[in-house]
């Protein structure tokens, strides 16, 4: 939709002549240019509940990832605390409060320079994340066939396995290969070690730090199927009493939503 509807060199573009914030936005650009303003602001409007969205995940994601860390010995034993309902405050408080304080990089005239770094830095831990994912899931899916044990005894499982985590894991290695590829022969910068690692540091940080883990903790280098803890810190489910399944209009909404993400 943007590519058809704004040109690459419309001049309120990438916040040339005075238009900046959400006004530089190629989204509102088309829908100012087509004369419907209220559609511009509700494009605003999608974009900053987006962002709350995306501040609230990080928030979520950086406190538990501080409680993992705590309970295998590679963060103080502080952020395993929670409380009643199971909130990590010792982790939600200073993740907010780090995210804040760099939030205010926007204020500065070389934030920008930071904030690019910051995002290179971390550009392919998202494919690297979620590559690990699909691997874990396949793996874990062979080890539980492996061991004997027959699919109907899993509580949930995904009904695009194996497809769905194959597909996942190529694409991440496909992509990563292609950012390699970008980061040795870039479309529009020179070539170079500043463009090579400002491009592909992520990876190398990744490398690095999975080879030091390696060397300090001295575990395995890979774990075999059969050796594989499959019960080990898992949560299991009984149901006594059989509840009653919601008929009509919610039933209908709820066997629907169920198709689709269950």
């Amino acid at each position: 939709m943007v590519t058809i509807n704004v040109n690459p060199n419309n001049d309120r573009l990438f916040g040339a002549n005075g238009a900046s914030g959400t006004g530089s936005s190629p989204f509102v650009i088309a829908y100012s240019d087509a004369g419907i303003p209220v559609l511009a602001h509700m494009m605003n409007a999608v974009i900053l509940i987006s962002v709350v969205s995306t501040g609230s995940i990080s928030g979520y994601g950086g406190s538990r990832t501080a409680m993992g860390l705590a309970y295998l010995n590679m963060a103080p034993k502080v952020f395993t605390k929670a409380d009643k309902i199971g909130r990590p405050w010792w982790g939600l408080v200073p993740t907010f409060v780090l995210g804040g304080g760099l939030a205010y990089l926007n204020v500065s005239e070389s934030g920008v320079n930071v904030f690019t770094w910051f995002s290179n830095l971390t550009s392919l831990f998202t494919l690297f994340g979620w590559g690990m994912i699909c691997l874990s899931h396949i793996r874990f899916r062979h080890a539980w066939a492996r061991q004997g044990r027959t699919a109907e005894e899993l509580p949930w499982k995904s009904w695009i396995y194996p497809v769905g985590p194959w597909w996942g894991l190529t694409m991440c290695i496909l992509l990563i290969i292609v950012q390699f590829y970008l980061a040795v022969w870039p479309l529009d910068h020179e070539q170079g070690p500043t463009t090579f690692f400002a491009n592909y540091i992520s990876v190398i940080v990744i490398v690095v730090l999975w080879l030091g883990a390696r060397a300090y903790y001295r575990g395995r280098w890979w774990v075999n199927l059969d050796h594989i803890v499959l019960d080990e810190g898992r949560r299991f489910y009984k149901n006594d009493v059989e509840k009653a399944k919601p008929t009509g209009v919610k039933g209908y909404a709820k066997r629907a939503v169920s198709a689709v993400f269950s």
